[in-house]
């Protein structure tokens, strides 16, 4: 095997590892939520919990999805009776989006459960090599969304 190819390989264990973690943190969350909500609706009633007002635009940002799909998943957490949509104080074409009681309960004891979970596993981190490790993650977050969309653009662009 030569050395490309061994790192090839580390690369895509250390990708497997970070899903693994993903997958297992996601059902823990919807574990924790009592309901069967998918990973991108679990982030979106994050976000609307964490930042309470903002619009399906600034959420669709957040999510880096299109407006459809934003639109649609709110369509979802308000049936489910999660989130609400209220008009915006100045711009009346655009909705508010706030929890419910419903989803601030939900969101709530994710939180609780997160919070459980990274004690018990961060306990012996020092901060420093939490604060090394959280500035990776910001990075490969950052590499992976380049290279999906550059992934995507047509050949020889």
């Amino acid at each position: 095997m030569d050395t490309s190819s061994g790192r090839a390989e580390k690369e895509l264990a250390v990708l497997r590892l970070i899903y693994d973690v993903s997958l297992r943190l996601g059902e823990e969350m919807r574990d924790a939520s009592g309901s069967r909500l998918d990973p991108h609706q679990i982030l979106a009633l994050t976000l609307i919990n964490r930042h309470a007002g903002l619009t399906q635009s600034d959420l669709a940002d957040h999510l880096d999805r299109s407006a459809v799909h934003v639109s649609r998943l709110v369509d979802e957490l308000e049936s489910e009776g999660l989130v609400e949509r209220r008009a915006h104080r100045f711009d009346r074409r655009s909705k508010d989006l706030h929890p419910t009681e419903q989803g601030a309960g939900m969101y709530s004891r994710m939180r609780d459960r997160a919070l459980h979970l990274a004690a018990e596993i961060f306990k012996e981190t020092p901060d420093e090599r939490l604060d090394a490790l959280s500035r990776r993650a910001v990075r490969i977050s950052e590499r992976l969304r380049l290279a999906l969309s550059s992934a995507s653009a047509p050949p020889g662009l």
